[in-house]
């Protein structure tokens, strides 16, 4: 079937249809800034607006998008020829984007909404095209068969729906909690530390545009005319309200009495909550409190290892998860390649490791030479199959052994 007569107009019914925004809403409290399965709340109350989310995942994706892919062949070689139709897709998916570029696409979708949809565009000739699609553009039809849930995938085009079978999206994704397809955003699970972190940003601002100080309330010994009231209201705020008349003297004339009303910033522990909020978020989203220069919620006692865990628990999951999803969708197109895979060593933080491991298997002296070139994924050497020994080498028992005193007057 060619692409373009996939461009059809449909239109499912809301019950058939299930997308990113349409699910169950975990925390539904209206406009108080709390995260649900919406796309958009998921960007307006979490990425956009708050520091931590936005930088967390910044250094997510900067991380995965920087290593680059290795196609092997189907006897595990890598395959060195640049040449290839699968390297040449890979450095340029598209006219508009690199494939850093589109790596950081998908790893920001995906922490953000839990879903990432990359889709081939497909000719006679193979794979012309990748491109990385919002999640919030896709839906699917279910097919109720738990071993193969989605009977048609939906884009919205804008000007048109594209009608795709399953096979036609590669899909990135969490694990699907409540949903047969679709995975759960990190985001949720931050929900509520994301609204608190955000309202109390909210409070601090407007507690600084009232210089600093809690609310008044005013006290009067008559009742008020509704004028007098309007009147007094319209004076205060003028006069006394903002940070720009902080410091002023209130002066209060017939017997009225201004107290504070409300907490202030101590009272609040307003950097306590900003803190702990903060370390939940860094949990959720696989960043250590280091690489976000919170210094409040330093865990580790360098950045250096704050970095190595870092890459171990989230950067290579995220690479694995990625390259094996690729492997999938892409290799079957390409007759001499098995898998799409990553070198280790291009992760910064890791590379000390890999230094670390060349120095234990150079100094087994147990092992042959193929032996250790095995190891560390190199091929193997004619005539490796030998333990090689320094010549200094002596047996234990020839150390401790007497050594045989000799006469300088015995000549013969």
């Amino acid at each position: 079937m060619g692409i373009l007569s996939r461009f059809k107009k449909s239109q499912p019914s809301e019950g058939e249809k299930k997308s990113m925004g349409g699910l169950a809403e975990l925390f539904n409290r209206g406009d108080t800034g709390a995260i649900n399965d919406s796309y958009a709340t998921q960007t307006k109350n979490g990425y956009d607006v708050n520091p931590y989310v936005y930088r967390a995942i910044d250094i997510r994706a900067q991380s995965v998008s920087s290593i680059d892919p290795i196609i092997y062949d189907m006897k595990g070689n890598v395959i060195e020829d640049r040449n290839h139709p699968l390297y040449r897709l890979l450095k340029r998916p598209n006219p508009r984007q690199s494939w850093k570029d589109i790596v950081y696409e998908v790893e920001s979708y995906l922490a953000i909404n839990g879903n990432a949809f990359l889709y081939p565009i497909k000719t006679v000739t193979g794979i012309q095209e990748i491109w990385c699609i919002p999640p919030d553009k896709v839906t699917y039809i279910p097919s109720n068969n738990i071993f193969d849930p989605v009977l048609e995938w939906h884009v919205n085009k804008g000007d048109g729906m594209l009608v795709l079978d399953p096979g036609d999206l590669i899909h990135i994704h969490t694990f699907a909690s409540d949903d047969p397809v679709l995975g759960t955003s990190p985001l949720v699970p931050a929900s509520l530390s994301i609204a608190q972190q955000n309202s109390a940003r909210q409070w601090n601002k407007s507690m600084m545009q009232n210089g600093a100080k809690p609310s008044l309330k005013l006290l009067v010994p008559d009742e008020l005319t509704v004028e007098e009231f309007n009147r007094l209201k319209t004076n205060l705020e003028v006069g006394y309200s903002g940070a720009e008349n902080t410091g002023k003297v209130m002066v209060l004339d017939g017997g009225k009495d201004a107290q504070p009303v409300g907490f202030s910033a101590t009272d609040m522990e307003f950097n306590v909550g900003v803190g702990v909020n903060a370390r939940e978020i860094e949990i959720v989203l696989g960043v250590a409190s280091e690489l976000l220069n919170d210094n409040v919620n330093k865990t580790y006692a360098s950045t250096s290892e704050a970095k190595k865990i870092f890459a171990e628990q989230t950067v290579m999951p995220l690479a694995t998860d990625l390259y094996d999803k690729l492997t999938h969708g892409l290799c079957p197109y390409y007759k001499d390649v098995d898998y799409i895979g990553f070198d280790v060593s291009q992760i910064d933080a890791l590379k000390g490791d890999r230094n670390e491991t060349i120095s234990a298997v150079a100094n087994a002296n147990y092992l042959t030479i193929n032996e250790k070139r095995e190891l560390l994924s190199y091929d193997p050497v004619p005539d490796g199959d030998v333990i090689l020994q320094p010549m200094g080498n002596i047996p234990l028992s020839e150390v401790t052994a007497p050594v045989p005193t000799i006469d300088p007057d015995d000549r013969s």
